[in-house]
């Protein structure tokens, strides 16, 4: 099986800034992915939002106040997504999950590199990671990992054929 081939091409940008806490950032992009199955060609886009202000992200009016006072206390929110066009609507495919003090282009960046590995099944190997919360220290117990390790040796191996009864690895439709 071949590998599959992404070609992609930004068709326009739009940007509205209402201040550095309220932004606007929509791509619009066309892709062609070709596999051994035969080719694809969509249009998705990719929008941004950065925003101090509760009632555009949607909170009605009495909801609104509440909503400000926690935006004003932690930051503006930002919202990141995106979208394939079916032929008469947007749906929503993959949500953006980064560092909130990242720039719109850099959130478009990364969601975008996701989408494709997304497409093409092609894992990315690094992770995008957030600084906003901090990680997990390391488990302090030797006795503890020394535990997880007999764990994962009682586990059938991949040569057990009892594991899958069909005979075929479970990642042959990739």
């Amino acid at each position: 099986m071949a590998q599959a081939r992404f070609k992609r091409i930004r068709l326009f940008t739009n940007i509205s800034v209402i201040g550095p806490e309220n932004i606007l950032y929509d791509e619009v992009w066309v892709y062609k992915l070709t596999t051994d199955s035969g080719t694809t060609k969509q249009k998705y886009r990719i929008r941004y939002q950065r925003t101090d202000n509760a009632m555009a992200l949607g909170f009605e009016p009495e909801e609104a106040e509440t909503a400000n006072a926690m935006l004003e206390q932690f930051g503006p929110a930002v919202s990141c997504n995106l979208e394939i066009w079916s032929g008469h609507k947007w749906s929503r495919c993959l949500d953006w999950m980064g560092d909130p003090a990242l720039s719109a282009e850099t959130a478009c960046d990364d969601l975008n590199e996701q989408f494709k590995a997304f497409v093409t099944c092609v894992p990315i190997e690094k992770p995008f990671i957030s600084d906003i919360i901090p990680p997990k220290p390391p488990p302090d117990s030797k006795k503890k990992i020394k535990k997880e390790t007999k764990d994962l040796d009682d586990l059938p191996s991949d040569d057990d054929s009892s594991s899958n009864d069909s005979g075929t690895p479970d990642f042959d439709w990739i």
